[in-house]
């Protein structure tokens, strides 16, 4: 028997999973984002304690590299929660990804000047009623 235009083979279609509960989903983001703000925190406390004795900055190269990986494990993590339809999960996974796009761009500016410039020799402090205020 041959089918005919009303009849279809039945096709296997593949499903997305059933979303989480809302009790789980909230569990899990709020465990996820924990954890990767104690790791990043952690991460830059060691290299914000760690010296640069020759001044070339390779430190703060690491530590913009290693928020450049941590940013795109966190994309990643962001994907599979859409993808599994945890609402909760992949809002607080867009958030810290928005926060680490933030330090990594602060990380990778340099500013004009770093340190202020120490005041003149001639400096002599301005107090009221002394008549030395320029």
């Amino acid at each position: 028997m041959t089918p005919t235009s009303s009849e279809r083979p039945s096709r296997r279609r593949w499903r997305l999973p059933e979303p989480p509960l809302t009790t789980d989903d909230i569990g899990v983001a709020a465990l996820l984002f924990l954890f990767e703000a104690f790791v990043y925190v952690g991460r830059m406390i060691g290299y914000g304690m760690t010296p640069d004795p020759d001044g070339s900055g390779a430190e703060d190269h690491a530590a913009a590299v290693w928020t450049a990986w941590f940013l795109a494990a966190s994309l990643l993590f962001t994907a599979v929660a859409a993808f599994f339809r945890a609402r909760f999960c992949a809002v607080s996974q867009a958030f810290a990804v928005a926060m680490l796009t933030i330090f990594l761009a602060a990380s990778l500016h340099t500013p004009q000047q770093p340190h202020p410039q120490p005041p003149p020799v001639i400096y002599s402090p301005c107090y009221s009623g002394s008549g030395t205020c320029h």
